[in-house]
């Protein structure tokens, strides 16, 4: 009855079911437990002769960040949500969404520090690249993602000191992070290295107060340490 409302005066063809789990989830149930939820309506629309096609279990699958506890593996995942899609009344074809678990650690950024300063007690680190133009996933309202991040220069590491990073716009959201442990003689020039930056970065970017966005370079890992030890930016 219900598919032939859907089919006839409608037009519309009843095929599938998505959700969301939540961005960097840490609960490898997490998939599990909506699959769980799912059961009783996939089940209540078979009996009204509506099959469902597809289930699109979304993204949230994680990417490791500094500020990452524990980040769970795709196979922990993978074993819990099986085991729940094998409950099903039946099983619908599986579309998954894994953009940051495959792409956050594809990428790393190299920012240069342009200004060096003492505020308040405290030392500010700006960089050519802020939440506006490179990392927009730092800033707060986006849950303050912490990227791993060390000093490019070459040699020994030498005595640590802590700094707050901020971008180059002179917005006060525009700070990339603080409480970061760096070596005490970085200054004006230097490079800093932003890792697993892969995911919502270029993406969402934007020339806020005339700030350009980072050039993109596809590199080997042999190139890659060329730029990082200062041949190119």
């Amino acid at each position: 009855m219900f598919e032939g409302l859907f089919r006839g005066s409608l037009g519309l063809r009843p095929y599938g079911v998505s959700f969301h789990v939540g961005s960097q989830s840490s609960d490898p149930c997490a998939w599990a437990n909506a699959l769980k939820c799912l059961s009783h309506q996939i089940a209540q629309l078979q009996i009204h002769e509506i099959k469902v096609e597809v289930i699109n279990l979304g993204g949230g699958f994680p990417c490791a960040y500094a500020n990452s506890e524990r980040v769970i593996s795709i196979e922990e995942i993978a074993n819990a949500t099986l085991s729940e899609y094998r409950r099903l009344p039946y099983q619908p074809k599986i579309l998954l969404e894994p953009g940051r678990a495959i792409v956050g650690g594809a990428a790393i950024l190299v920012s240069t520090v342009i200004a060096r300063v003492n505020r308040g007690g405290s030392n500010w680190l700006f960089l050519d690249a802020g939440v506006y133009n490179a990392l927009f996933e730092a800033l707060a309202i986006q849950g303050s993602t912490r990227y791993q991040v060390i000093s490019a220069k070459q040699g020994a590491w030498s005595r640590p000191e802590i700094y707050s990073l901020a971008g180059p716009t002179g917005d006060s959201a525009d700070i990339v992070a603080r409480d970061v442990i760096l070596p005490h003689d970085i200054g004006t020039g230097d490079r800093l290295i932003f890792y697993n930056v892969g995911a919502y970065s270029v993406a969402v970017t934007s020339r806020f107060n005339g700030f350009p966005k980072p050039n993109v370079l596809f590199t080997t890992d042999e190139f890659g340490d060329k730029i990082i030890g200062g041949s190119r930016r």
